[in-house]
């Protein structure tokens, strides 16, 4: 519905109220996120905006050089670049096998947050240069609202909070000619989100709540005396508190079933509180309490190898990058945790490394990170359960067990895979079997679809069908039925216990369920993984013998190799073996290892290996692994 809105009415109402409003001033009573006084020298970040500076954009897996701007409509994936048309028929001009990611991505203009971070660092008159004709060129080159720059309102929310944040750092740079020019760029972008919000259709999701945050920047960047901008801050304020509420489970887990959009969606919230508060506005108690719990969510989530995984999917989206902006792990949040644990005053959330505390340190200062490092974090170590979202930790400093029994509240729309009751395992500080992440979205259907199916997933499939089939060209649509369910979560003096089930194949004669175990001893963390299949309804049942997969996803670079009953593994050719997962051979077993593909980020798939354990057999079936240490 909202779709279609935007397609014939948006437009309209966005032309009527730049004719009708005028232009608010901007308030002299605005603090933004970043203080210049709290930006430090770092040699490493300096080096970051030269680079930028020689046209060098790192994005989406792309690494372009482009002098002296680059294009701002192409996908330098495919080639493709889209025509300057109106906002609402760049959809009708997009062929298959380009994505709009790309241009979205580069006009986002994060990359410069770096330049406007070294600027209020060294004072360089050519990265204020840079900067203005860099910003100059893109708005002459994207008038509003034509361009495929413009066809996405959470990009446009995205490029409004990079405006205002970088353009408030220059801090009198400017002339009165550039400040106006930028002061009615900001006001385009706002008027463009307000005509254009998707709150409407089945799941307002991650999109939304950006055009919300990206409305609150702009609200409170103007002055308060214009009357649209006086309701815009008392809309927002109510519907963001409200999104948070609606968007979060209570166990602070975003509603979408992915770790990395819950990054994301954390990110936006803790950025809007820390500029609420700077702006003496009250958060409700509510919404401190529920971003408190994401971000202790975010830190489960954090394995000991510092890294998150990616289950479900992940576009690499972050909004401000300091001397990282090359090097970035997209699957590293602790730059996130570090301003968290800093805004709520919470040491059991900061990172040890103090090179992941820059954005931190910009934000409040060196003196209160300092301070919060001085506390002892309590260990992480035990039980810990994401109870709304059905998620389940067991861990220690070295060693974590993931246990995905997630669904999305939303059945059907969101950024889940087909991943129930898959796992992923650190052990030793080492990830040894990963979620195999998500590649890309629209690009590569194929692909697409490879890495939300079950076969990508550390699970049990049955018949190679998928857990909830889905349509290959609804690329963001798993129709999913009954959740699945915890039945045992707990310990007892020696071990750590779960064990869950979920109904994908219920839809199968005799409507098959899988039943998960996993027992994790104390003392040295072995895991014992237990499958079992049973039958809800016997007298259905017309095949006897069913072909049962069952998936265990190397992480990148692990090495393998079989003896009897065990596979032993390594974390290269040459290495002495860290792990072993052993299993009890039958005859109609087969064991073997298969070539497959693991995206560390969006665009990017290097080559990685399955190990699949084959069996044809009957219902009810029971098979056990132990994974050890050596």
């Amino acid at each position: 519905m909202r779709k279609y809105f935007r397609k014939y009415f948006g437009k309209e109402l966005y032309f009527l109220q730049e004719k009708i409003i005028s232009k608010p001033k901007a308030s002299t009573k605005f603090y933004n996120l970043f203080s210049m006084d709290c930006i430090n020298s770092s040699e490493d970040l300096k080096k970051v905006a030269h680079n930028i500076v020689n046209g060098n954009y790192s994005f989406l897996g792309n690494n372009i050089y482009s002098q002296p701007f680059p294009n701002w409509h192409k996908d330098y994936q495919s080639g493709f670049t889209w025509p300057l048309i109106s906002y609402n028929k760049i959809w009708d001009h997009t062929p298959e096998k380009v994505d709009l990611k790309y241009p979205w991505e580069l006009s986002s203009l994060f990359h410069l947050f770096p330049i406007a971070t070294a600027y209020a660092m060294t004072r360089e008159k050519k990265l204020c240069d840079f900067y203005l004709s860099h910003l100059n060129h893109w708005m002459e080159s994207n008038p509003c609202p034509y361009g495929v720059n413009w066809c996405n309102p959470m990009v446009v929310s995205l490029r409004l909070i990079i405006l205002i944040e970088t353009s408030s750092l220059f801090n009198g740079a400017f002339s009165v000619e550039n400040r106006e020019s930028i002061e009615m760029g900001i006001w385009q972008h706002l008027l463009f989100i307000v005509n254009n919000l998707e709150n409407l259709g089945i799941s307002p999701a991650n999109h939304y709540l950006t055009e919300i945050v990206g409305v609150l920047w702009g609200a409170m960047y103007f002055d308060e005396s214009n009357l649209l901008i006086r309701l815009l801050r008392k809309w927002v304020l109510h519907t963001l508190d409200h999104e948070m509420m609606r968007q979060v489970f209570p166990d602070g887990m975003s509603f979408e079933g992915s770790v990395s959009y819950h990054r994301l969606v954390t990110e936006l919230l803790l950025y809007s509180a820390i500029l609420l508060n700077k702006n003496r506005q009250k958060l409700s108690v509510a919404y401190s309490e529920r971003l408190h719990r994401m971000l202790q969510a975010q830190c489960l989530f954090t394995l000991p190898s510092n890294l998150y995984p990616h289950i479900g999917d992940n576009d690499d989206c972050r909004l401000f990058y300091g001397s990282d902006y090359y090097t970035w792990n997209k699957r590293d949040a602790r730059y996130l945790l570090a301003i968290g644990a800093v805004f709520i005053n919470d040491s059991d959330l900061l990172p040890k490394q103090k090179d992941t505390h820059e954005l931190a340190t910009w934000i409040f200062g060196n003196n209160k990170v300092d301070q919060l490092a001085q506390k002892t974090p309590r260990p992480k170590q035990g039980l810990f359960a994401l109870d709304s979202s059905q998620f389940y930790f067991i861990r220690n400093d070295e060693d974590c067990l993931v246990v995905n029994c997630s669904r999305p509240s939303h059945p059907e729309y969101g950024h889940t895979h087909n991943d129930t009751l898959s796992f992923v395992l650190c052990l030793k500080g080492r990830e040894v079997f990963v979620d195999p992440g998500s590649y890309v979205y629209t690009r590569d259907k194929k692909m697409r679809n490879l890495f939300r199916s079950t076969r990508y997933h550390n699970t049990l499939q049955v018949n190679n069908e998928e857990q909830w089939p889905f349509s290959e060209d609804s690329l963001f649509l798993i129709p999913k039925g009954t959740p699945p369910k915890a039945l045992q979560w707990g310990s007892s003096n020696k071990e750590y216990v779960f064990t869950g089930e979920h109904y994908g194949y219920t839809r199968m004669p005799g409507n098959i369920v899988h039943r998960r175990t996993f027992r994790v001893e104390k003392e040295t963390f072995t895991v014992i993984l237990r499958d079992d299949l049973y039958y809800r309804r016997v007298n259905e049942v017309t095949v006897n013998r069913l072909q049962l997969n069952t998936m265990f996803h190397l992480a990148y670079g692990v090495k393998c190799y079989f003896e009897k009953g065990a596979v032993i593994l390594s974390v290269n050719n040459n290495a002495p073996p860290l792990f072993a997962l052993y299993f009890t051979p039958e005859n109609d077993l087969s064991v073997c290892l298969e070539d497959a593909w693991f995206s560390p980020s969006y665009g990017v798939k290097l080559p990685s290996k399955i190990l699949i354990f084959k069996k044809l057999s009957s219902i009810p079936f029971s098979f056990e692994y132990t994974i050890k240490k050596l």
